[in-house]
């Protein structure tokens, strides 16, 4: 389990799990490799506690750190148990996915920087 990059809250949803219980499937976008991630918090166990801040304010955008990765059935999850640090939040969801956009196109020029197109502008 390594901690790899930031990750972008983009999506929660409150699900019953298989034990009957109220849990919260959280979506994160890895911000280093662009990645789709998954984590499922059940009120019940102990880790909800690292997530509550983020659950309970789901309409604010977050950035978060310090998040392990593990593999689960050939797919890779954030591990729940992660103790959770919050690098940003607003309470605006855009503005951090304006954020990100910005450092992606940014990388995505460098990247092709010293290329053939760099001829033709």
């Amino acid at each position: 389990m390594a901690i790899t990059q930031p990750y972008f809250v983009v999506a929660q949803e409150h699900k019953t799990s298989k034990f009957g219980t109220e849990m919260v499937q959280i979506t994160l976008l890895g911000i280093k490799d662009r990645l789709q991630y998954t984590t499922y918090v059940d009120k019940p166990n102990h880790n909800y506690k690292h997530w509550q801040h983020v659950i309970d304010n789901a309409n604010d955008g977050f950035v978060l750190d310090n998040l392990k990765t593990k593999t689960h059935k050939d797919k890779v999850l954030i591990n729940a148990d992660s103790k959770v640090i919050i690098a940003w939040q607003c309470e605006d969801k855009n503005v951090i996915i304006d954020q990100i956009n910005d450092i992606w196109n940014e990388e995505d020029r460098k990247a092709q920087a010293g290329t053939f197109r760099d001829l033709f502008q």
